[in-house]
């Protein structure tokens, strides 16, 4: 299996100019010709233990076809997130979860991992992928936008797309999360990507 993890380095300073794009274009969900689009729900889930705020992203893929040696990242600011946790969809992928840690900052950020191993032609988007985390913002600040990166290893790990996700579908009122389109989304958009420039070059 020649399947890894992106690099902790090199992701993070990818993540900065994407972020820094972000406040320009801000609503922009992909940055190359592979056109990968990942939507995003968020819910407010029943907190197993008192004090914690546990939530679920519920994110739904379109726009690319994941062939054998293909996968997708998602990363989790470590300021915002904590005790990730997530299964396969279906049989055709492979689930990585490395969890925040803020002592390791500025490279701390959590990350879901999905990876088509060996599912051909393509790995099955038909079942929505989704991740559990505790919500450390408050309530001054919602679940929003999330970076992304498309990478294969075939002949080497090589990142060949990136964005943002957006909001999509119905969202549980009580995340703050706008509907899609609104002004409001760009606008927490814009500040998210602001502050995580703002905390990678600090």
């Amino acid at each position: 299996m020649n399947y890894q993890l992106p690099s902790l380095l090199s992701r993070s300073a990818r993540k900065v100019s994407t972020l820094i794009a972000g406040v320009v274009v801000a609503g922009v969900a992909s940055t190359s010709s592979h056109a990968l689009t990942i939507g995003f729900e968020v819910e407010d889930l029943t907190d197993v233990i008192v004090g914690e705020d546990l939530r679920l992203y519920r994110f739904h893929l379109s726009g690319h076809n994941f062939a054998p040696n293909q996968g997708f990242s998602i990363y989790f600011d470590d300021d915002l997130f904590g005790n990730l946790g997530g299964t396969a969809p279906n049989g055709d992928w492979l689930i990585s979860i490395a969890q925040p840690d803020p002592g390791l900052a500025p490279f701390g950020d959590g990350l879901y991992d999905a990876f088509n191993e060996t599912a051909s032609p393509f790995a099955s988007l038909a079942d929505p992928f989704e991740v559990t985390f505790n919500w450390l913002g408050g309530s001054a600040l919602a679940p929003s936008a999330l970076f992304f990166e498309l990478y294969t290893t075939d002949g080497g790990f090589e990142v060949i797309d990136s964005g943002t996700t957006t909001v999509q579908g119905p969202t549980d009122p009580g995340t703050g999360v706008p509907d899609a389109g609104g002004s409001l989304l760009l606008s927490l958009m814009g500040m998210g990507a602001v502050a995580g420039a703002r905390k990678y070059f600090r």
